[in-house]
């Protein structure tokens, strides 16, 4: 669901369980201030991936300093915002290869098998 993979799971799991509380609950509130996470909730990428690919590229800035950890922790007050410029450059790569990606099979001559 937070698109993150097998390797960066187990520090939010030991750092929850570290905790005082619901370890589950704990668990979701570390991931959902990922700033990967972050950007994707305000609205700045249509996907996670998509967020990922964009803090990773360098196009979001935390308290006016550029970050490219997705994992990066973002703390309650964070300044959190995109470099406009680079963000439309960006987005309108990221939908060319989108629809390129969708209508591959059909350039390709691939028929689904029935």
């Amino acid at each position: 669901m937070y698109g993150i993979s097998e390797k960066a799971i187990p520090p939010p799991i030991q750092e929850a369980a570290r905790r005082e509380g619901n370890t589950g609950a704990l668990l979701v509130q570390l991931l959902e201030q990922r700033l990967d996470n972050v950007v994707y909730r305000m609205g700045f990428a249509t996907t996670r991936r998509f967020a990922r690919q964009l803090v990773t590229h360098g196009h979001i800035l935390v308290n006016g300093k550029r970050v490219d950890i997705p994992s990066y922790r973002v703390q309650a007050g964070s300044k959190v915002e995109v470099i406009e410029k680079n963000l439309k450059k960006q987005s309108a790569n990221c939908s060319r290869d989108r629809s390129y990606g969708a209508n591959r099979h059909r350039s390709l001559g691939r028929r689904r098998k029935r």
